[in-house]
């Protein structure tokens, strides 16, 4: 379940620990016969860049905006897989920052993190929770990209860490990029700017190229 609620600063404000891992699963791998061949921890985000964890007070009146997103979640959660061969996992956590596969009910595995922590990192940027009245998003569950951009998007926001928040919310799991990828670029930019040099015109690149080859124009220089 990973959420900005489940990311805790240290008193130092630099460094983030990823609480509740109480719905965790093991990973299982087959072979092509179908028996499981081994087990093997899921192990998700556990560094990152400077970033401030939001605390959100739950409202009892919620707007429509955020009445119409559950009630299709929950219209897309109800639905049963029907004659598949290949493993579902049960679906847990918090809907506003649940990939779009896990509300569509689909097969998932762990790139669902990875968009998840695209989520966080647009609450970051925009300073705003992930609830839809506030995040702009799709209604097939994605992120709203030109209304966040148009909305959130600062000039003094590295557009760097702008296109990696993007890339991680690409609906496709396929399309989204590896958090050691993730981390690296991220790293790279933080060195850099703690540094006070220029990023590396290259890194810029390299995440375009990412973005590029999931289908998103939006990424441009």
């Amino acid at each position: 379940d990973l959420k900005s609620d489940n990311c805790l600063v240290r008193e130092n404000g630099r460094s983030v620990v990823v609480a509740d891992f109480g719905l965790s699963r093991i990973l299982q791998y087959s072979n092509s016969s179908g028996n499981t061949s081994r087990n093997n921890s899921a192990l998700f985000v556990n560094e990152c860049a400077e970033f401030v964890a939001m605390t959100h007070a739950e409202s009892p009146d919620s707007s429509s905006a955020t009445n119409s997103f559950i009630v299709a979640a929950k219209r897309k959660l109800k639905k049963r897989a029907i004659n598949s061969h290949r493993r579902r996992y049960a679906v847990v956590g918090n809907s506003f920052s649940m990939a779009p596969e896990m509300l569509k009910h689909q097969i998932y595995d762990e790139r669902v993190d990875i968009f998840s922590f695209g989520i966080i990192c647009c609450e970051i940027i925009g300073r705003v929770q992930a609830d839809p009245d506030y995040l702009p998003r799709t209604s097939d569950f994605g992120l709203n990209v030109e209304l966040f951009r148009k909305k959130y998007c600062e000039p003094d926001c590295p557009k760097q860490f702008i296109k990696i928040a993007i890339a991680c919310c690409e609906l496709d799991p396929e399309h989204r990029p590896a958090f050691a990828k993730t981390h690296l670029w991220l790293n790279t930019i933080l060195h850099h700017l703690q540094a006070n040099h220029p990023i590396p015109k290259n890194l810029l690149k390299n995440i375009l190229q990412q973005a590029n080859a999931a289908g998103l124009p939006q990424l441009k220089l």
